[in-house]
């Protein structure tokens, strides 16, 4: 879990502001949030330094773009993102235009986590680039404007060059000033004590010494010097940094600050002499390569090629080095241990005053996550079209089973048990429930299919689904089940178990690309009080555990700790989000799901689901037409697919309802207005034209309060919220078959309230 974002959410009602904050807690951020609704307790919010600002756009008192022209009033460069229950592509680029990150629809509010990651990674990234420009700006002003002289020797205490406070102090020429031996500014510092200095830093880096310098002028003054040696062409060159004691200057913390620059760093630090030969490297290399210096110092910066960049990439990096010119570019690297790493790098040239190039210098900065990210926002969107193609291709494929199981049902039940006919009919009715079960995975897919929660077998939904798990596999892996014959049911969504189970199973694939063995078991398990008080939100009693175990290459301990983290892969094909998902529909179960690996033998994830009794579930038969719940309440469907509603109408008639019916909204509310006696239930799709289902329930109830609503539909799409569902009471699924239409319509008739 990464750090706690702390947000402001501007939005007309406190529970539209839980909902969005909800949506990115569900995600996997962690947040803290303040409402706000007018701009004083926005000004005061500010105050708290926030990460991140959402807003709604069509609020009269106070909206995001008034939130946007403050913040630019006040300079703060903090993100923000419209949220919107409406709006257009006009808006969302007047929205960008003044200033917004982004632009999100409320009802792609699924977007929203993805969207907010990207913009506090900007954020971020902007903040660093302005702190390394800060400190490049820094660097340039300390050894141009330092107060500190710096001089230049060779071992035998000849002065070679000098900075410009140096001239100054001393009051000498940079021609006059190359004549010079280093005792001609101090004479103790002659041969014998100068050897001594050398000799010592052959053990040292750096020594301290005190000095007293006499200037052109004759004058004496004392001076503190911190000299250093560094070899360079396989000579040797000492550095001296004189500090004048005479006054107060703060000329040593001046050289502190860049060292500690430099050192600290976020990015790497290479400097080479002329043969490419590694001098210098700060912490960060280390941190990032996993080297540490005392094994690069003298190599060829080559130790962390990773070999997939061809001899044309690295010809045009030289020709431009040894040219003069600075070279910038993209690297794939690789770490000490093997794996690969990327950099964005600025390679330049170091030349002395003749022009001539005595070092190079690069400065690398780790892109690996940022590329990460990119590839998973492109994933994500396409994987977002997929799901919304998948889910309106089942929705219409779900009309069409509802008409022919419906129908084949309805002939069913007119047929004497021993006509030769009702063979072929049961095949048809048989046919249509597979379809419904694909449409159901597209469903799942899509994330719009509406959850139900029953009480379902383990050992039968992996028995139904093990020839598609082999498909899956492949031919190079084999499954292999085991599965405890008394275990007890759970009570799930079934969609989402098939979910975990595909998810695992391909998460396994993926570590055997050269094939081995999968092991799907279920098994009874009594988690105590002990084992329950260090896994948060389980109670002891029984559970169902389901554990799915590869042969493939396993997981090192850091790479198994971060595998339920959103967007974390391992793969290059991978995006992240399936672990997650697996997570969340267990949490949602109240469940647990743990993993163990190693290295080269394999994993292993154990899923535990609460037991429910298996006296709970029981299979009815096939119902007869004389068994189903009956009535004579008047009841108008409204259903914008002819066939569909044609066949509702008759299940309904057939049961001594009266029925009504209306192609869309608009002629349903004409009804309900002009219609004198009674209507007990609307019976409505949810997608219609005009208008939808939950927009059309609305104002049916303002017109006949008393009047009972049930939604039907494929999917669900957000368009019916959870006071509006109230636990699948209100809410038929297609394809719906004549024992669910009929018990449905009685219960929701029945119902109080």
């Amino acid at each position: 879990m990464g750090r706690c974002i702390r947000a402001i959410i501007i939005e007309k009602d406190p529970t539209l502001a839980k909902w969005i904050a909800g949506e990115l807690e569900f995600a996997g951020l962690t947040i803290t949030w303040d409402y706000v609704q007018d701009e004083a307790s926005f000004h005061a919010a500010l105050n708290s330094k926030p990460d991140l600002i959402l807003s709604e756009y069509y609020l009269s008192s106070f909206n995001a773009m008034k939130a946007l022209k403050i913040l630019a009033t006040r300079r703060l460069d903090i993100p923000l993102i419209v949220i919107s229950g409406h709006g257009n592509e006009e808006v969302a680029v007047k929205c960008i235009k003044q200033g917004a990150v982004d632009f999100i629809a409320k009802k792609n509010i699924t977007r929203l986590p993805a969207s907010v990651r990207s913009a506090l990674q900007r954020s971020k990234k902007k903040k660093n680039q302005a702190g390394k420009q800060l400190a490049v700006q820094l660097s340039q002003f300390i050894m141009n404007h330092s107060s500190m002289a710096i001089f230049g020797l060779n071992p035998e205490g000849d002065l070679l060059w000098a900075n410009s406070s140096a001239l100054k102090n001393l009051g000498y020429s940079a021609t006059a000033l190359k004549k010079l031996h280093i005792s001609q500014l101090d004479a103790h510092l002659d041969g014998s004590r100068w050897r001594d200095v050398v000799q010592k830093l052959h053990n040292k880096r750096t020594i301290s010494i005190e000095a007293s310098f006499r200037s052109a002028f004759g004058e004496l003054f004392p001076v503190e010097l911190t000299v250093a040696s560094i070899q360079q062409n396989g000579k040797d060159y000492i550095f001296l940094l004189s500090k004048d004691i005479r006054e107060n200057r703060d000329a040593q913390v001046e050289l502190y600050r860049l060292y500690t620059a430099i050192e600290q760093a976020t990015d790497s630090i290479i400097i080479t002499n002329n043969l490419a030969e590694i001098l210098y490297v700060n912490p960060a290399f280390e941190k990032v390569t996993g080297y540490l210096e005392e094994e690069v110092l003298g190599k060829n910066p080559r130790i962390i090629k990773s070999g997939k960049h061809d001899k044309t990439f690295y010809k045009a990096l030289w020709n431009e080095l040894l040219k003069g010119k600075s070279w910038q570019g993209h690297f794939i690297n690789r770490h000490k241990d093997g794996s690969l790493f990327q950099q964005e790098s600025t390679i330049s040239p170091i030349k002395d005053k003749s022009g001539r190039i005595i070092n190079f210098v690069a400065v690398n900065r780790d892109v690996t996550n940022e590329m990460i990210m990119q590839k998973q926002q492109h994933l994500t969107n396409k994987l977002e079209a997929l799901g919304r193609l998948a889910g309106g291709v089942a929705h219409d494929f779900n009309n069409i089973l509802t008409i022919i199981n419906g129908y084949s049902e309805l002939l069913l039940n007119l047929m004497q048990d021993d006509s030769p006919h009702r063979r072929h009919v049961e095949q048809i009715m048989n046919a249509s429930q597979k379809a419904s079960y694909l449409t159901k995975q597209l469903l799942t897919f899509s994330k719009r299919q509406n959850l139900e929660p029953l009480v379902i077998d383990v050992n039968e939904v992996i028995t139904d689904m093990a020839n598609m798990l082999r498909r899956l596999l492949g031919e190079d892996i084999q499954l292999i089940t085991d599965l405890e014959s008394s275990v007890e049911n759970i009570k799930a969504d079934r969609s989402q178990i098939e979910q975990i189970i595909i998810n695992l199973v391909v998460n396994a694939r993926e570590a055997m690309p050269t094939g081995g063995h999968l092991y799907i078991r279920t098994k009874s398990s009594i988690l105590d009080s002990e084992f329950c008080k260090s896994h948060f939100g389980l109670f002891p009693g029984e559970y169902v555990m389901l554990s799915i175990e590869d042969t493939g290459k396993g997981m090192t301990d850091e790479e198994r700790s971060k595998i339920f983290e959103p967007f974390y892969t391992t793969k290059a094909s991978g995006y992240g989000m399936g672990l997650a998902n697996v997570f969340g529909i267990v949490k949602q179960h109240n469940g647990l799901i743990e993993c163990t690996s190693e290295l080269d033998a394999g994993s292993a994830f154990y899923v535990y689901f609460p037991a429910f009794a298996k006296s709970a579930k029981g299979s009815e038969p096939i119902a007869e037409l004389k068994d189903l719940p009956r009535g004579s309440e008047t009841i108008l469907i409204v259903e914008d697919e002819d066939e569909v509603r044609d066949l509702a109408a008759k299940m309904l008639m057939n049961q001594g309802y009266e029925i009504l019916e209306a192609k869309h909204g608009v002629d349903a509310l004409t009804i309900c207005k002009e219609r004198e006696s009674p209507l007990h239930l609307l019976l409505t799709d949810i997608v219609m034209p005009h208008i939808h289902g939950p927009e059309l329930a609305e104002r049916a109830k303002k017109i006949r309060p008393d009047m009972k609503i049930l939604f039907m539909s494929g999917y669900t799409d957000d368009l019916i919220t959870p006071s509006q569902r109230k636990d699948n009471l209100f809410f038929l699924r297609k394809p719906f078959t004549l024992e669910q239409i009929a018990v449905k319509v009685r219960n929701v008739l029945d119902s109080k309230g």
